[in-house]
């Protein structure tokens, strides 16, 4: 994953448990929560009352389904909201391909209100 420490995009990896597996620095500068914060732990970014719409999303990617340019509002470090567009994705690793154990999640500042749109897509 070091390839994508260094891309411009907000990007982090949540586990099947909700765990936070990888943090890129540009995730840092968007949510102001520090790499050192958010790994091994729960998305930082999530409130009680945003956990289980989080949790159902993330089985949904779990179950092969992607999703582009969801819109969702998320707290920032210091505690503003932030709204954000989200992209998810279903992973696997070499040496299980077909066993999705990542969910690669990008996140951008919204620049404009659109629908949400949902890809069915199974991997």
């Amino acid at each position: 994953m070091s390839s994508l420490s260094s891309s411009s995009l907000a990007l982090y990896v949540v586990d099947r448990a909700g765990l936070v597996q990888f943090w890129n620095p540009a995730c840092e500068q968007l949510t102001g929560w520090a790499a050192s914060d958010a790994l091994g732990r729960y998305l930082p970014t999530i409130d009680r009352e945003s956990r289980r719409e989080f949790d159902d999303l993330r089985e949904d990617v779990f179950n092969g389904k992607t999703f582009v340019g969801l819109e969702r509002t998320r707290h920032h470090h210091d505690g503003h909201l932030i709204e954000l567009s989200i992209t998810t994705a279903p992973c696997a690793t070499a040496t299980a391909p077909h066993e999705r154990c990542w969910a690669l999640f990008t996140t951008s500042p919204l620049a404009a209100k659109r629908k949400p749109q949902c890809c069915t897509t199974q991997f």
